[in-house]
């Protein structure tokens, strides 16, 4: 479907997606945790990687600033049935006024948009929503989603923009209109370097445990500290241009699989975790003053 249809109904869409959907002036109250005020307090924003509003709830404190969803983990939510109505209300409405492939993008859509606004609503925090894979190659309906996702909650979502080619210009005009974005699927210094320098996004990735599980899977080594190792450099890469040429790019730290891995990154820009990573870290009951930062030197 080309731009200009669905710039006409982006409105009817935005509809679907605000329908019974009520802004919250304040949120509920959550505690304090020491060990998370420890890691906040080196200079890491905490985030949380899940779409599990129930699962995540009893973990949720006054540390954490952001979610990071995706497809995957929406799937999840769908799959419990939470949505049936609303991808049935949504089909019916579109049904007649886009093509087969692009009614399940536009759903899609709405339900990516829906869910974050419910994270929004109950833990008045940033939602980064991703952008569609069908949208990975193609630049032009790339921004013209962001830019639709950013009309929802322009106050609170980021804009999740794989970084290929195409995404690389996505995230550049994006952020030229305004448009918040998580620069994802970053491995390495280089690649976020190229993404900081040219399209200055808000956050870059690396995903740190996708590193080490390739390694050991690929007999390569065990994989240990790979992709930690990675992190911290690519760590000082964008902390270096945002101290030479005044960038805003942060970095995130992302694909964590465990507690230890938490620790190990005390002070990058942005962690974010598992429910059973960021549990897992809990449980080692470090004392809050033995957690220092780790972007001073690479781990063996």
């Amino acid at each position: 479907m080309e731009c200009e249809k669905i710039e006409q109904m982006a409105e009817q869409v935005k509809d679907i997606v605000l329908s019974g959907y009520e802004k919250s002036s304040s949120a509920e109250k959550f505690p304090d945790h020491p060990l998370w005020a420890r890691m906040k307090n080196l200079g890491s924003e905490l985030w949380l990687d899940t779409g599990d509003i129930e699962a995540c709830e009893p973990l949720w404190n006054q540390e954490f600033s952001a979610f990071t969803t995706n497809n995957t983990l929406l799937n999840k939510e769908v799959a419990k049935g939470t949505y049936d109505e609303l991808i049935e209300r949504t089909a019916q409405k579109l049904r007649d006024r886009v093509p087969e492939d692009d009614l399940a993008l536009e759903v899609a859509f709405v339900l990516n948009a829906r869910h974050a606004l419910r994270l929004v609503h109950k833990f008045n925090t940033h939602v980064s929503v991703e952008l569609h894979t069908d949208l990975l190659n193609d630049t032009e309906r790339s921004v013209a989603y962001g830019k639709r996702f950013h009309d929802i909650c322009p106050e609170k979502f980021y804009v999740k923009v794989p970084f290929t080619a195409s995404g690389l210009l996505a995230a550049l005009k994006l952020e030229q209109q305004a448009v918040p974005v998580n620069c994802t699927l970053g491995f390495s210094a280089r690649q976020n370097y190229l993404i900081a320098a040219v399209a200055e996004t808000k956050f870059c990735n690396v995903f740190l445990g996708r590193l080490n599980a390739f390694v050991q899977d690929n007999g390569l080594g065990t994989g240990e500290m790979v992709g930690e190792r990675a992190v911290i450099s690519s760590q000082r890469a964008v902390a270096e241009l945002r101290d030479v040429i005044g960038t805003q790019t942060r970095q995130i730290a992302a694909s964590i699989r465990n507690g230890q891995q938490v620790l190990s990154l005390a002070g990058i820009d942005v962690l974010t975790m598992p429910l059973q990573a960021a549990r897992e870290f809990e449980d080692l009951r470090p004392e809050p003053e033995s957690i220092v930062p780790r972007t001073n030197s690479l781990p063996a």
